[in-house]
């Protein structure tokens, strides 16, 4: 859940004007994916969610990738399961494939990603249509998503 958290956040930064922190962090990463969703997690927070260099490790004591072991954890952070920040890596690289696929489409542009915002409402109305199914709840039903935190 750690990934979906921090790609939600991205989405609020991008679907309220605020600076693309997904596309910085996708031009800051040299091309790696773990690293682009390890930035993510650490958005929206305050300094407690920044990982330190030297240790690896959050002012709550986790790392923002999935480690071996035994880690500590609490309500507020924890290590990120392996399978879930696979599938982070996976949305990223979908957001990037289908960034570049819209970039080639539209001309005059030479931008590597143009108009995240689609790419993230259509992300949120896959999450949606899931629940649906799941809960099976119909169109009537509001599903309001949000990250969580104060």
């Amino acid at each position: 859940m750690a990934s979906a958290n921090g790609l939600a956040v991205a989405m609020d930064a991008v679907m309220t004007c605020q600076k693309d922190q997904l596309q910085e962090a996708m031009e800051n990463s040299g091309g790696d994916l773990e690293l682009v969703l390890q930035r993510l997690l650490e958005v929206g927070g305050d300094e407690r969610s920044v990982t330190n260099k030297k240790t690896g490790l959050t002012k709550y004591h986790t790392p923002t990738k999935p480690s071996s072991g035994i880690v500590r954890s609490s309500c507020t952070s924890n290590v990120p399961d392996p399978l879930a920040f696979s599938r982070g890596v996976d949305v990223l690289r979908q957001l990037r494939l289908e960034a570049k696929n819209n970039s080639k489409q539209r001309s005059g542009y030479n931008q590597s990603f143009s108009e995240p915002v689609d790419l993230f409402r259509k992300l949120l109305c896959n999450v949606r249509q899931r629940l649906r199914n799941v809960l099976s709840l119909d169109f009537a039903d509001i599903i309001n998503l949000f990250p969580s935190g104060t």
